[in-house]
């Protein structure tokens, strides 16, 4: 796996040299629900990270966990999906310590209260729910016929495998950061500035 992402990097420093840029992922979902935005900027507005330890108290939490529930009822809902369980700070976070969606009980996993990683396991559950090709309905990720041929070169035996796992992540990422940029431009540049994206 690291020579695949020394490949990539490579070949991206290449598109980049030759004029080639990738788009980020704040702008490969473009055409985002607009009844998702407007529960992104309440849930933002709610500010949730606020009921995380140390931040504030059992008051705190609970209208953080209200809020991020009552978002995932309400986009749920506008994709056509059985809720997803909500669990802040859950076992299963051992193994996944940055949060997970658990399709066998259609759970997300969360370390803390985060809108962009809420966004992210959700996508994962509408990925799982809906069992797409990806991303027919919202965007298009240029990243993926690079990815795919250097996946091939790499680890031909293992390509479709590793490549449906990329293609989800890919997708996930996206859909969550394109969701943080167009509802609240200003939030989402600060979390970049603060480094507390883990993707832009």
């Amino acid at each position: 796996m690291i020579m695949f992402l020394q490949i990539l990097i490579q070949a991206k420093t290449i598109l980049h040299e030759r004029g080639i840029f990738m788009p980020t992922y704040k702008d490969l979902f473009p055409n985002i629900d607009h009844r998702t935005v407007e529960a992104t900027r309440r849930l933002i507005a709610a500010r949730p990270w606020r009921g995380n330890p140390g931040r504030g108290g059992r008051t705190e939490f609970e209208a953080a966990y209200r809020a991020c529930w009552a978002w995932l009822e309400e986009v749920s809902t506008v994709y056509g999906l059985r809720v997803p369980a909500l669990k802040i700070g859950s076992l299963i976070l051992i193994k996944h310590p940055y949060g997970c969606y658990d399709p066998a009980d259609n759970t997300i996993h969360l370390p803390k209260f985060s809108v962009t990683t809420l966004a992210h396991e959700f996508r994962h559950a509408w990925q799982f729910q809906k069992k797409p090709l990806i991303r027919h309905d919202e965007g298009f990720n240029h990243r993926e016929g690079l990815v795919g041929l250097l996946l091939y070169l790499v680890d031909p035996e293992h390509y479709q495998q590793i490549m449906m796992k990329w293609l989800t992540e890919e997708d996930a990422r996206g859909w969550s950061v394109s969701l943080i940029y167009l509802a609240d431009p200003a939030f989402y540049r600060r979390a970049v500035e603060r480094g507390l994206l883990l993707y832009w």
